[in-house]
């Protein structure tokens, strides 16, 4: 089978990924990474809903790794194929046409919207030209230009952006259509339900933040190796440096007892079985609190 995106990740720069994927002809140029050369990846492309649904199956073992699939279209798109008049006018509608179906996305929405019926858990979220009778405005999205800004101001004195606006009028007339609300609402109840289920695993802080963790026990030999859970860290000290962290809390605790005993009446005597169990509990406190703040120590934000 063919594999999408075979290996391991790419150690490529976030903006040179960006310059990538945003590639498009006589608007952003094209970039060469790694010697390939990426141009417009919309061209045949331009929902790769599809490409995205083959690649996470072939690298988590399956369909069923994808709990939550969110598609957000741009507008739906009218296409034309025929032309009034025959001859130049009809040839340049056919390659019109055959241009807007290579990138045209509602053709891979659809083929989407049968993986959902397999069970795959699909929303798609696109302005249509029309709900029912009403005229929503997809239209108006879909023959937006690409590099259209029509800014507050300008020579027509216009009181704010107008290409925002329409974009924002629109798409509020389409999220308040009372099943677009209600899919969204499941969504964002979905979405929350996995973040804390994922928050709760040992690569969160990781997986979130970027963070990661190096020993800052004195004189340890391996402080330089970037560990990647706080679990694996303290997993680290409990088998390498339990010993250091014993004879610190001993010596802390002498410390302490020394200093009470200079205030405490020289015939006190013996101190009790249960006088004796409270202070090794206190002792492993301390020692937990030792841990914890050598665990502080040793974060490495990303």
């Amino acid at each position: 089978m063919f594999q999408r995106n075979p290996g391991h990740a790419h150690r490529i720069p976030i903006y040179e990924v960006a310059r990538a994927t945003s590639a498009a002809p006589t608007y952003f140029d094209p970039i060469t990474i790694q010697n390939r050369k990426f141009g417009d990846g919309g061209f045949g492309c331009n929902n790769p809903s599809m490409e995205l649904m083959m690649e996470v199956g072939q690298r988590h073992g399956g369909r069923n790794a994808i709990h939550l699939f969110v598609s957000i279209g741009t507008g739906e798109s009218v296409i034309s194929r025929f032309a009034e008049w025959p001859g130049l006018a009809e040839l340049y509608t056919y390659l019109k046409a055959a241009k807007k179906l290579a990138t045209d996305s509602q053709r891979v929405a659809d083929d989407m919207v049968f993986q959902q019926n397999e069970g795959l858990p699909y929303h798609r979220f696109n302005v249509p030209v029309k709900d029912n009778d009403s005229v929503i405005g997809g239209k108006v999205l879909s023959e937006m230009k690409m590099d259209e800004w029509k800014g507050k101001g300008g020579l027509k004195r216009r009181a704010e952006n107008e290409t925002l606006k329409k974009i924002r009028e629109v798409t509020e007339k389409y999220c308040n259509i009372d099943s677009v609300r209600h899919e969204l609402h499941e969504v964002a109840e979905k979405l929350v339900s996995l973040r804390r289920e994922r928050a709760k695993t040992a690569f969160w802080s990781l997986a979130s933040t970027g963070l990661r963790f190096r020993c800052a026990v004195p004189a340890c030999p391996k402080s330089q190796k970037l560990r990647y859970s706080e679990i694996n860290l303290r997993k680290h000290i409990s088998v390498n440096h339990n010993e250091y962290f014993d004879a610190l809390i001993k010596k802390e605790a002498q410390q302490a007892r020394a200093s009470q005993a200079r205030n405490q009446d020289a015939q006190q005597g013996q101190r009790t079985e249960d006088q004796n169990l409270e202070q090794d509990e206190r002792d492993e406190e301390l020692k937990m609190a030792r841990i914890d703040e050598m665990v502080d120590a040793g974060k490495c934000p990303y």
